[in-house]
């Protein structure tokens, strides 16, 4: 199974279903279109104070921060869609998913679909861009499919 690390509150937010999209400067590869996606909460810690006002209220009224962030594990599985460019999606966004995501011009949303999330976080080093979790395959099968 292929796996990506965000930072925290990011993978928080796939987890809860309150991120929709994950955006990137560049597209999905067309091989991972439909196939699970592993989501792992980096290591770096969230901090409030390097983000606007607007943004920590959107969090607080989510109640994303309700409980300790995890860091450092696998929370979820996605099954990832095509990747669309910004410009096409931006216009018919939720205020909160434009809040969650990056959307400025030349740019790509990844929209997650069907989030299954772990019984338990799974410990995991992460890297950067996507690679490979070999043991999230039987993983998958055994708690999510």
């Amino acid at each position: 199974m292929k796996c990506i690390s965000l930072w925290q509150i990011w993978a928080e937010l796939v987890r809860r279903g309150l991120k929709l999209n994950e955006t990137r400067s560049w597209p999905l590869p067309q091989s991972m279109i439909d196939k699970p996606l592993a989501i792992h909460a980096a290591k770096l810690k969230f901090d409030p104070g390097h983000y606007g006002d607007i943004f920590c209220r959107q969090l607080l009224d989510d109640g994303a921060m309700a409980k300790p962030l995890i860091y450092g594990a696998v929370l979820c599985v996605v099954h990832p869609a095509e990747s669309v460019p910004t410009e096409q999606v931006r216009s018919g966004l939720s205020r909160r998913e434009l809040l969650y995501g990056n959307y400025e011009d030349a740019r790509f949303a990844w929209p997650f679909q069907d989030v299954r999330v772990l019984p338990k976080p799974i410990p995991l080093t992460g890297r950067q861009g996507i690679f490979d979790w070999p043991e999230g395959d039987e993983i998958y099968r055994e708690y999510l499919w």
